[in-house]
């Protein structure tokens, strides 16, 4: 198997259990705000949301991997399965991201007008970023 394919995996649970962590932070530093707005509870559940699809990213690319690199006589996914993998589940690290960033530009709101503002903007450019990244990448 390549090892361009494991860096890959490697890369994608990494960022998932990354944003994992945060996102969970951020949902409990809310919770423990005890603001009851709608906003609020918005952005509890995509923060909590993004948690559970990206420790799910996290935890499915470890075990490809630990399928990939297992032991002699274990059995080994085929290079096509693992393309359709990637290509299907290997959306659910940007799924977590991008359900990280809407919970970023609703926090705002929780303190001000401008912030909120300040915070939207700031999501949407990233997203616009990273779709503009994840399309260059695709057609290539």
């Amino acid at each position: 198997m390549s090892s361009d394919i494991l860096e890959v995996f490697r890369q994608f649970s990494f960022l998932s259990s990354v944003v994992a962590g945060f996102a969970l932070t951020v949902a409990i530093e809310l919770v423990a705000l005890r603001r009851r707005s709608r906003i609020a509870s918005a952005a509890i559940a995509m923060f909590l949301l993004s948690a559970v699809v990206s420790v799910a990213a996290t935890s499915m690319f470890v075990f490809v991997m630990t399928g990939i690199i297992g032991p002699p006589g274990f059995p080994r996914p085929s290079e096509r399965w693992l393309v359709y993998f990637v290509g299907g589940m290997g959306l659910m690290p940007v799924m977590g991201l991008v359900l990280f960033l809407a919970g970023i530009a609703l926090v705002g709101w929780l303190r001000s007008k401008a912030l909120g503002v300040l915070t939207t903007v700031s999501s949407v450019l990233a997203l616009v970023l990273l779709v503009s990244i994840l399309r260059a990448m695709t057609l290539q």
